[in-house]
């Protein structure tokens, strides 16, 4: 085991600490019913699951994933390193403004409320940014490029076909207060422009 394998194993597992803590956290309480989300499931399916079962290889005996290998010089894989570690930061800042509010699939809780402190007063979904960065840390780190190509394909896609569905989630169960909530921050990053975002 290298210093880079090492690291990752260190900072992949302090990720699903942070995601197994607060995903239970969440439940708890939580009787609302959840949403049916075929297209996510496939996802998971379809590229999650070949993701997570390359990035165990790749925990376990590194050399699985040699065919996907790619020459790095240290510097690079530090800066990696240094990006998982500053998403995972900014994951436990996501976790921490939602609160009860988070739950890994589609739902509207009895009790949720409209979350706008913390990264949310920036961003609309920053969780989703937090994983982008992350994989490409990951990728980075490991000079793996399936680990790095598989997350943000995945979380892209996350992006693309589950980021409407929650914001017409929310529009439904808070209006115009979403509405105007929307029009003064960016869905993934920080706004740049200054005139609204139209959420319907």
């Amino acid at each position: 085991m290298d210093v880079f394998h090492i690291t990752f194993i260190v900072l992949f597992l302090a990720m699903a600490a942070i995601r197994s803590y607060y995903r239970w956290q969440g439940r708890a309480g939580n009787t609302s019913e959840r949403t049916a989300e075929p297209v996510a499931t496939a996802i998971k399916i379809f590229v999650g699951a070949p993701l997570m079962l390359g990035i165990l290889g790749y925990l376990i005996r590194p050399q699985i994933l040699n065919w996907s290998s790619f020459p790095l010089p240290a510097a690079w894989r530090w800066a990696g390193a240094a990006i998982v570690a500053g998403s995972l930061a900014g994951l436990m800042w996501v976790h921490a403004a939602l609160a009860k509010n988070f739950s890994s699939s589609l739902r509207i809780r009895s009790d949720q409320t409209l979350v706008t402190s913390g990264p949310y007063r920036y961003v609309r979904h920053p969780m989703y940014s937090a994983f982008l960065l992350m994989f490409i840390g990951m990728g980075l780190l490991a000079a793996n490029w399936f680990i790095g190509a598989g997350g943000v394909l995945l979380v892209v896609l996350f992006m693309v076909f589950r980021t409407p569905q929650e914001e017409a989630m929310m529009v439904n169960a808070f209006g115009d207060q979403y509405r105007r909530y929307a029009e003064t921050t960016g869905r993934f990053f920080p706004r740049l422009r200054t005139h609204p975002t139209a959420i319907v």
